[in-house]
C-alpha cells in the first residue's frame, strides 16, 4: 500500500549525536546538546530531513483529502515545502530525463547513478540520537530522545523505591 511506503521513512534515524571533535573537524555550527552526553550536538542529516518533509507533506495532504482532523501545522508543511525547494536548487541535478510517451512520466525506468542509502543509514545508526518525532505533540523535548533503535537506554533510569 502507498501509505506504508511513506510511513516507513520517518526521518528519525537521521537525527544523530555528533561529538565535538567531529563537529569541529567538519566546521559545523554549534547545535543543541545531546541530553545524554554534553560532548555531543544534535544534527539532522539532510537526506533524512527531506524524507521527513515528504512524509509530513504526504500526511498533510491525506488528512485534508480524507477530511480528517489536521495533525500537521501549516507552518510545518510550508517549512517542508521550502526546505525541499532549497534542496532541489542546491543540488542542481543535471541528469537528463528522457521524454516521450512512457508511463508514469519522464524518465520512467531510466537508470540513474545513486548514492548508497544503506551506507547512510548505517552511519546514522552508529551515531543515533535516539530521537522519535511526534507530529505537533506538545511535551518535554527530552522525551523525544528516549527511542534508541537498538533498545539501548542512555538516560538515567529511576529505580523502584528511590
Amino acid at each position: 500500500m502507498v501509505t506504508e511506503l511513506w510511513e516507513k521513512f520517518s526521518g528519525d534515524a537521521g537525527v544523530v549525536a555528533l561529538s565535538q571533535d567531529y563537529v569541529t573537524g567538519k566546521m559545523l555550527p554549534h547545535a543543541l546538546r545531546f541530553p545524554w552526553d554534553e560532548d555531543k550536538g544534535v544534527y539532522l542529516l539532510q537526506g533524512f530531513h527531506n524524507l521527513h518533509c515528504l512524509r509530513t507533506l504526504f500526511r498533510y495532504v491525506m488528512y485534508a483529502e480524507q477530511k480528517l482532523p489536521q495533525h500537521i501545522a501549516l507552518v510545518h508543511a510550508l517549512h517542508c515545502l521550502d526546505q525541499l525547494r532549497q534542496d532541489v536548487i542546491c543540488n542542481a541535478d543535471d541528469t537528463p530525463r528522457y521524454a516521450g510517451f512512457q508511463a508514469p512520466g519522464t524518465g520512467a525506468g531510466q537508470v540513474r547513478l545513486c548514492r548508497d542509502w544503506g551506507s547512510l543509514e548505517k552511519w546514522a545508526l552508529e551515531r543515533t540520537a535516539c530521537f522519535k518525532h511526534e507530529d505537533e505533540v506538545p511535551g518535554p523535548m527530552i522525551e523525544r530522545f528516549k527511542s534508541c533503535p537498538d533498545g539501548r537506554v542512555l538516560w538515567p533510569v529511576e529505580t523502584a523505591g528511590a
